[in-house]
């Protein structure tokens, strides 16, 4: 097969969000290939060959169109002068993007979340438009719907409404949509007629190991986690529905039984003492508008008297140096971790999920839809937390599940760290399973078949 040229579009790439991380991978393997490929995102990036100012969906003049077109309208005169902004925006983003697409003629472009999450319509807008009068084949990843998840769809004016039912999932002949979990591929089929196809995260179980070596080897000093101290991972962004507060409300619970195993040795020989700590470690960060959520976190872990290291500065997609500062892998988190936190009540599949798998790290998992639907019958052994929660009772307020579910996924977690064949079967087990239904020859198999697909549509233009 001839080379092609490839673009993949995000609002963000480089970062070590599950969208940019998939982004990554897709590149990477498109490249594999043997086809040319380059990102478009706004700012907030590191590898993009495209940058679009205005892409960027926490700037503030992007931020204020946000919220008060899905969410409340208080910030503008009127709903003209908001539309009169939308348009500037929109005019603004198209010019530039048609400038990008004219110059560089290519054969297939993926956009991901872009066509069917609506936290930027001018953005989406733009988009659609182009890929319609362009006739490009696009190959839309759509890993959230904005019918769904932490960030909800309210329209403030009939108007908002009309143009998210106009552009968002658009059904084009040229636009092949796919979904990471096959709930939305069923919703697209029963409500839009849809026929997306379905890929599922993926992961590259083929690379080495991730092993202490001589860059990470001063990662627990760096953050001052003693040598026998009990690490507990949360890698995903701080965002609300990773319900992070079920994390917090096991390490204190883990403090609570810790005595009993006091002078016992862990998984890995190491004696856990009475002068070892229970460290939280989350290694992601809060967008900007969840800041509140991240700070809410904090004085939660504060109030219990919880050793939680909030570490998203020094750490990216890959290792580097950033004013100064030594900045350390996401990989380089599990490394160090003893156990993996994944408490969402939502996720569209569930990145730092597949991660931990591969990292051979014990998970502590909410049961969230996808998963009870297209992970959990692949056969893993998780530590569950159910899958009955309440809402919070009050604005930027934390949900809860029952006590009694906290108390038996402690109870277990350390009667699997205190356990080295126990947690050797778990994870050793849970690592195969992972290999089968997620290598990267699942996703080659699927980006062929969207290559196929853009010849056919390109050879009818």
């Amino acid at each position: 097969m001839e080379s092609k040229k490839i673009l993949i579009g995000h609002f963000r790439v480089g970062k070590t969000d599950g969208v940019s991380l998939e982004i990554s991978k897709r590149k990477k393997m498109l490249e594999k290939m043997g086809h040319e490929v380059y990102l478009l995102s706004g700012p907030r990036q590191v590898g993009a060959d495209f940058v679009i100012d205005e892409l960027e969906v926490d700037e503030p003049r992007i931020a204020k169109l946000r919220e008060n077109t899905i969410t409340k309208f208080e910030d503008y005169e009127d709903e003209e002068e908001m539309k009169k902004e939308l348009y500037t925006i929109h005019d603004s983003i198209k010019k530039q993007l048609r400038e990008i697409f004219e110059k560089n003629n290519f054969d297939v472009i993926y956009i991901h979340n872009m066509l069917s999450l609506a936290i930027h319509i001018p953005a989406t807008m733009a988009l659609v438009q182009l890929i319609k009068e362009l006739k490009i084949p696009c190959v839309a990843i759509n890993h959230d719907f904005y019918w769904e998840g932490d960030i909800r769809t309210n329209p403030t004016f009939p108007f908002v409404k009309e143009l998210i039912e106009k552009y968002f999932v658009p059904k084009l002949p040229n636009v092949m949509h796919g979904t990471i979990n096959t709930l939305n591929h069923k919703k697209l089929l029963e409500e839009r007629k849809i026929k997306a196809v379905v890929n599922y995260d993926v992961f590259d179980f083929s690379q080495d190991p991730w092993v202490k070596d001589g860059y990470n080897s001063d990662f627990r000093e760096e953050f001052g986690i003693k040598k026998n101290d009990l690490v507990v991972l949360q890698a995903t962004r701080i965002v609300p529905n990773k319900t992070i507060e079920f994390a917090v409300e096991l390490v204190k619970e883990l403090k609570k039984i810790r005595k009993e195993y006091e002078g016992k040795k862990l998984y890995n020989g190491k004696v856990f003492d009475k002068n070892s700590d229970i460290v939280f470690l989350l290694a992601g960060y809060a967008e900007d508008s969840r800041i509140w959520y991240r700070e809410n976190l904090k004085e939660l872990c504060r109030k219990n008297n919880i050793n939680a290291k909030f570490i998203a500065d020094r750490v990216a997609h890959e290792r580097g140096e950033v004013n100064g500062k030594k900045i350390y892998s996401l990989w380089d988190t599990y490394v160090f971790s003893d156990i993996v936190t994944f408490p969402s009540i939502w996720e569209g599949w569930g990145n730092q999920y597949i991660e931990a798998v591969f990292a051979k790290k014990p998970v502590f998992v909410f049961k969230y839809p996808v998963f009870v639907k297209d992970i959990q019958p692949e056969g893993y052994k998780v530590i569950t937390l159910g899958e009955e929660y309440q809402k919070p009772e009050q604005e930027q307020g934390f949900c809860k599940i029952p006590d009694y579910r906290i108390l038996n996924a402690a109870r277990e977690a350390m009667n699997i760290l205190f356990s080295a064949d126990v947690y050797e079967h778990i994870t050793e087990m849970n690592y195969i399973v992972g290999e089968k239904f997620h290598s990267y020859d699942v996703l080659k198999d699927y980006l062929q078949e969207t290559l196929d697909w853009a010849d056919s549509i390109n050879e009818s233009n």
